[in-house]
C-alpha cells in the first residue's frame, strides 16, 4: 500500500526577496521507517577507506573493526559495509567502461585499415 503525502515549502527569491510557496506531492511505501542520515566521510577517512580496498575488496570483521576505530565510527554503524558494497559497484563501473574504451580504441582503425589494405599502389 502506497501511502501519499503532501508538504509545503517557503521560500525568498534570491532577486526580489518575495517569498514563494511550494507544495510538494510525494508517496511513499506504508509503514516505510525513515532511514538514517548519511554518513559523510572526511577526506582523512576516505583516504583509509580506499586504501583498505586496494588490499582487500570484501571487508572481514576484523578489518571492520580495525577500520571502526580507525575512522572513529562504531562498530554497529553499517556505514562502512555499505561504503565497501558501493564502492565495489563504482570499481565494477569503471572496469566495465574501460574495457568498452579499450574496445572502441583498438577497433576505431579497423575500417580505415580495412579500406587502405585493399588500396593497391600504381
Amino acid at each position: 500500500m502506497i501511502e501519499h503525502h503532501t508538504s509545503s515549502l517557503v521560500q525568498p527569491h534570491s532577486s526580489t526577496g518575495q517569498f514563494s510557496h511550494y507544495i510538494i506531492f510525494f508517496s511513499v511505501p506504508a509503514g516505510a521507517v525513515p532511514g538514517r542520515p548519511r554518513t559523510k566521510f572526511s577526506a582523512a577517512q576516505l583516504q583509509e577507506l580506499e586504501r583498505s580496498f586496494r588490499e582487500q575488496r570484501y571487508i572481514g570483521a576484523g578489518e571492520k573493526r580495525r577500520l571502526a576505530a580507525v575512522l572513529n565510527l562504531s562498530q554497529s554503524q553499517v556505514s562502512i559495509k555499505t561504503w565497501f558494497q558501493n564502492r565495489r559497484m563504482k570499481f565494477k563501473r569503471q572496469t566495465q567502461d574501460a574495457r568498452i574504451e579499450a574496445l572502441f580504441s583498438e577497433n576505431s582503425l579497423y575500417p580505415f585499415q580495412v579500406f587502405f589494405s585493399q588500396v593497391r599502389s600504381p
